[in-house]
């Protein structure tokens, strides 16, 4: 669906930044898909399905970093050529990678290292991304007017943050995009938004978008080029508190855990599929690799917190009216013992009722056919007792005297 836009690019202050360099561990692993990973991209760049990167949990900046593009080179003794250099985009993170650490895909660190994934050193920056077109404003699936989260892509630069309407965002913690959260008190008209974009250089652009349930809008311009590298802009360093004196002992504070964001719709767990060719290094995973342009719906995950899984925040569910369902286990599918006793024994009553009508009217049957066979003895019996005359029906016999 194609909106009307209206955009306006304002330049603040754009200067020519130099790179800064990080140097650090690199290992392979294998991805997946490119909206697996845990900034959850809804469309990555064209090459991304080859030419990815899980950025180390020091320099993951709360997912800020995600969608930007590195330069890669091999710093390694053994290797032989550390002039190669291979552009990848950050689409995942390395919980237990350190500061300058990067976990390629596997065909990027033969490219650099020619040789099979292992550890190597590696160097690497922050560079443009070799994109073409527009910035792509991508709408979360089960966004609505009270809870909008946007997911800006196909960008040059990195982005250091994002206003809806003119009102400031916040970063969903588990997946790659900037949150307005009504609160169920304002809303937004989700057919024509303002949304304000401002890279790490300081450059900001507006653009005026339609957007859809679970896709991308291609808005009207594009950070400028040649100005890609850089640190995401550091957030102010917090007011030291006072210096006090503290007690000998020190109580423990209580860990307290924040209430995970309810979700408008059933996500599948998160999958822990991805394989790390390095041994020691965990990456969140995904389902079968698929190269090339990844985009569309993405599937959400549930906070854990748990470093390595995917985990996407949801609206809640008081929004969008979708009604969790509770699905039982395997183990609860089972029949309750009381259930299959009064089965069996329904079953057993009930063939024992049969056995009884059988055998009744096997009886009956024979009962019948011995009176049949009974019966003519009986006439016989009759007819020959009513031929014998009594003494007294005797007739009277003539009586022949002799003459004497």
């Amino acid at each position: 669906m194609r909106a009307s836009h209206v955009a306006t690019v304002v330049l603040a202050g754009l200067a020519s930044v130099t790179a800064d360099y990080f140097e650090g561990d690199g290992t392979a692993y294998t991805l997946g898909q490119t909206s697996a990973g845990n900034c959850n991209m809804m469309a990555a760049n064209g090459d991304a399905g080859q030419n990815y990167a899980a950025l180390n949990n020091e320099q993951w900046e709360d997912t800020k970093n995600c969608g930007r593009c590195a330069e890669v080179s091999c710093a390694d003794a053994r290797c032989g050529d550390k002039s190669t250099t291979q552009i990848v985009q950050i689409l995942d993170r390395c919980p237990e990678c350190k500061h300058g650490d990067l976990d390629l895909s596997p065909s990027v660190f033969g490219k650099i290292t020619g040789s099979n994934p292992s550890r190597y050193k590696i160097r690497w920056r922050f560079v443009d991304c070799p994109i073409q077109g527009n910035i792509k404003y991508c709408l979360k699936g089960g966004s609505n007017n009270f809870w909008t989260a946007i997911q800006p892509t196909n960008v040059v630069s990195g982005v250091s943050s994002l206003k809806i309407n003119g009102k400031q965002t916040k970063m969903l913690s588990s997946a790659y995009y900037y949150l307005l959260d009504g609160n169920s008190e304002s809303q937004v008209d989700l057919s024509s938004l303002k949304v304000t974009i401002t890279s790490v250089n300081g450059e900001t652009i507006e653009d005026t978008v339609s957007l859809k349930d679970s896709s991308c809008t291609e808005g009207t311009s594009q950070f400028a080029r040649g100005a890609g590298g850089g640190p995401v802009l550091a957030a102010p360093a917090p007011t030291p508190a006072p210096n006090t004196p503290s007690p000998t002992t020190a109580t423990p504070a209580p860990t307290t855990t924040a209430p995970p964001t309810s979700t408008p719709a059933s996500t599948p767990e998160s999958p822990e599929n991805a394989t790390s060719i390095d041994q020691g290094q965990t990456n969140p995973s995904t389902p079968a690799p698929a190269p090339g342009l990844e985009s569309g719906v993405v599937t959400d995950t549930t906070e854990s917190g748990q470093v390595t899984d995917q985990r996407n925040a949801d609206p809640p569910a008081t929004n969008t009216g979708i009604r969790e369902v509770n699905t039982r286990t395997d183990g609860s599918a089972a029949a309750s013992p009381t259930i299959v006793a009064v089965a069996v024994l329904g079953a057993a009553a009930l063939v024992a009722l049969v056995v009884v009508v059988v055998i009744a009217k096997k009886k009956k049957k024979l009962n019948e056919k011995k009176s049949i066979e009974e019966e003519p003895d009986q006439i016989i019996s009759r007819r020959a007792f009513d031929s014998i005359c009594s003494p007294a029906e005797e007739p009277p016999q003539r009586m022949d005297f002799a003459v004497l």
